[in-house]
C-alpha cells in the first residue's frame, strides 16, 4: 500500500472508531473489552492495539470495496447525503 493511501486509510479507521465510540457512549457504554484480549476498546484510535487497529482497517476496506462496486453517481449521491447531513438512500435500479 503506498504511503498515501496507508495515510487515508488510518485516517478513515480513526474517524469509523471515533464514531463506534460515539454510538456506544449514546447507549450508555463507557468500557468494552477486546475481543482479542489485548484491554480496553472505548480508548482513542492511536492507542489501541494494532489487532484493534485491524479490525477498524478491515471494516474501512469493505467499505470502500462496497462503494468501489456501486455506480460512481450513486456513491456522489451518498456523498452528497451524507455532506449535508441528510443522507439518501441509493434509488433502485
Amino acid at each position: 500500500m503506498e504511503a498515501h493511501q496507508h495515510r487515508l486509510t488510518e485516517d478513515l479507521a480513526d474517524r469509523v472508531h471515533e464514531a463506534w465510540m460515539a454510538a456506544w457512549r449514546a447507549l450508555g457504554q463507557t468500557s468494552m473489552r477486546s475481543r482479542h484480549h489485548t484491554g480496553e476498546l472505548m480508548i482513542p484510535y492511536a492507542d489501541l492495539a494494532e489487532v484493534d487497529k485491524d479490525d477498524d482497517r478491515r471494516l474501512v476496506a469493505a467499505v470502500l470495496a462496497g462503494l468501489a462496486a456501486l455506480p460512481e453517481h450513486d456513491v456522489l449521491l451518498l456523498l452528497a447525503g451524507h455532506q449535508t447531513g441528510h443522507p439518501q438512500p441509493a434509488p433502485q435500479p
